[in-house]
């Protein structure tokens, strides 16, 4: 009897531990939950272009206003207030979400007091246009997949060349650029430059007006012009503008020739030979066109989502390229 009421006292013991040990592992996952917005497994990632799958959390933003590492947090709510559309929900416009992290609710005060925002952004661009006697038609450079440089100064180059006419982009409208890159990377480690680049980006895409070329290396799909899952201005704060305004009547996309490997070349002797990169009829490419392929005009459904200047942009899951120079099932 002794060795029954011993037993049934161990048992009883053990099931206690058990059971608390059960409410501590619970409890410590509902506070990772807390901490990451139950999001647990969308760390962002960090590297160079080339596909790197190691998980890191991020450093500060490196200073590219279209190169930030994806931020962690969830999926922005579907039909992003205020903004809603008679569209069917696709690859296409995003499945009508920001194609951007969580918000942050407040700037810190020192950045807070900059006092940036979209509205006076547009102002000054437009101002900023007439002050070099300039309107706000085309053609627009818009950019992504590779930094701000020299590769992209040659491809300004290149495309002005080709067209015969001379492109308006950020420079163009935004001549404190470097100014204002030192000092929001001055402080909080950089790590704001996005929203900078954020609202410069969706300020740039509500003045252009006209033709907007795009160039990105070769054979990127129009929704991820990085490949290393890295966010782009361009899918999350531009497109989604451009094509929801009546004052824009095409947008052609320019692929630039890329290393061995799908990089632009950033060395000078490299920089110096970039071509634009031509195809063939086989691939897809419009040969009489300079391989600036059409793929919006004014009329056709909107492509992206207007975007959240207060997150950071990600790529989209789904891979989406309107001539399908990539397979929409891929996924890196």
């Amino acid at each position: 009897m002794k060795f029954t009421f011993a037993f049934l006292a161990v048992c009883l013991t053990l099931s206690i531990e058990s059971h608390a040990r059960g409410i501590m592992m619970d409890r410590a996952v509902e506070s990772l939950d807390i901490e990451t917005n139950g999001y647990t497994d969308n760390l962002a990632r960090r590297g160079d272009d080339d596909d790197d799958d190691e998980f890191e959390i991020p450093g500060p933003m490196a200073p590219d206003p279209d190169s930030v590492p994806d931020a962690p947090g969830p999926a922005p709510p579907p039909m992003a207030p205020p903004y809603t559309e008679d569209t069917v929900p696709s690859a296409r416009n995003n499945y009508h979400w920001t194609a951007t992290g969580q918000s942050i609710k407040r700037l810190p005060d020192d950045l807070a007091a900059m006092n940036p925002n979209v509205g006076d952004s547009v102002k000054e661009m437009e101002a900023e246009l007439k002050k070099k006697n300039m309107d706000s038609q085309g053609p627009w450079l818009f950019w992504s997949g590779f930094p701000d440089g020299p590769a992209l100064r040659k491809s300004v180059e290149l495309v002005e060349a080709k067209i015969s006419q001379k492109l308006k982009w950020m420079d163009t409208v935004l001549p404190s650029k470097a100014e204002e890159m030192a000092k929001w990377g001055a402080v909080h480690n950089g790590n704001y430059q996005w929203h900078y680049w954020a609202i410069k980006s969706q300020a740039l895409a509500k003045v252009a007006s006209g033709d907007i070329y795009h160039i990105v290396p070769d054979g990127r799909p129009l929704n991820k012009p990085y490949r290393n899952r890295k966010g782009s201005n361009w899918w999350s704060y531009e497109i989604g503008e451009l094509t929801r305004r009546d004052e824009v009547k095409t947008i052609r996309r320019v692929f630039l020739r890329t290393e061995e490997g799908g990089n632009i070349p950033t060395e000078p002797e490299e920089v110096a030979t970039l071509e634009l990169f031509m195809g063939d009829s086989d691939d897809g490419f419009d040969d009489e066109n300079f391989g600036m392929n059409l793929i919006w005009e004014s009329g056709q459904e909107p492509m992206g989502w207007p975007g959240d200047v207060m997150a950071p942009p990600t790529q989209p899951f789904q891979t989406f390229d309107p001539i399908n120079l990539i397979a929409e099932s891929e996924e890196e």
